[in-house]
C-alpha cells in the first residue's frame, strides 16, 4: 500500500493485490482515512491495484 498527499491537499493511497485479512484490514484503514479526511472519495480499480483518491477543500486563515 502507497500512501501520497499532494500538493493540493489530495491523499492518493494506492494498493497492490492484497488477500484476505490484507485486504480487509485495507479496506478498513481507507475508510479511516476517508472519515477523518472528510471530503469526495474517487475509487479506480484495474486488475492489478486500487487507486483510491481523497479531496477535501482546505480552510484558509488570513
Amino acid at each position: 500500500m502507497e500512501l501520497t498527499i499532494l500538493e493540493d491537499g489530495t491523499i492518493s493511497i494506492q494498493t497492490g493485490n492484497m488477500a484476505g485479512e490484507h485486504h480487509a484490514s485495507a479496506d478498513e484503514f481507507i475508510k479511516l482515512v476517508h472519515q477523518l479526511a472528510g471530503g469526495a472519495r474517487e475509487t479506480k480499480s484495474t486488475r492489478e491495484q486500487h487507486l483510491h483518491h481523497h479531496h477535501h477543500e482546505q480552510e484558509h486563515r488570513h
